[in-house]
């Protein structure tokens, strides 16, 4: 069983990663092609950044 901390974590990476895809595509709306590749990578860097200060605070 996975305990409340673990679940918090996994449900702050999603909340990020819906926030950071949602902010992509609209600037892919806004900046065109080039941003295509920020909703595969954005979400991801962000989640993983954020995601360290998470663990590490914890």
């Amino acid at each position: 069983m996975t305990n409340n901390n673990e679940n918090r974590v996994i449900y702050t990476y999603l909340i990020i990663w819906f926030i950071s895809l949602i902010v992509a595509i609209a600037t892919s709306y806004a900046l065109g092609f080039l941003s295509t590749m920020l909703i595969i990578v954005a979400p991801i860097l962000i989640a993983a950044s954020l995601g360290n200060v998470i663990t590490r605070r914890n």
